[in-house]
């Protein structure tokens, strides 16, 4: 990524971790571009917190993906793969059954 390191006080993504094809990588490269104290902003699919809806999901995913849902694969553990990247999880929110999550983020301690 183009930037001096680290630059940024704030990064905001939305609707991207799950058409990108190694998430956790991408969120570890956002994260070298935080300022101390900076936070990562996302908003994303995620599955759903809905047996029966994630059942849905999970059933569904990779056929959506490969077949006109552009790449999305919209049952991903977002939380697990902030964790992943070494980021924590300073807040979490669901909406719609938990099909959508906001986070904010910032480097592992």
């Amino acid at each position: 990524l183009p930037s001096p390191l680290p630059s940024y006080d704030y990064i905001v993504s939305t609707f991207t971790l799950c058409v990108i094809p190694s998430p956790s990588t991408a969120l570890s490269n956002l994260s070298s571009l935080l300022k101390p104290g900076g936070r990562i902003l996302l908003f994303e699919n995620s599955r759903s917190s809905s047996s029966l809806i994630a059942s849905y999901q999970d059933f569904t995913a990779s056929a959506a993906s490969d077949f006109g849902g552009k790449g999305c694969v919209y049952n991903q553990d977002v939380a697990a793969l902030i964790r992943k990247a070494g980021l924590d999880v300073l807040e979490e929110r669901s909406y719609a059954a938990g099909l959508f999550r906001s986070y904010v983020c910032a480097k592992g301690t």
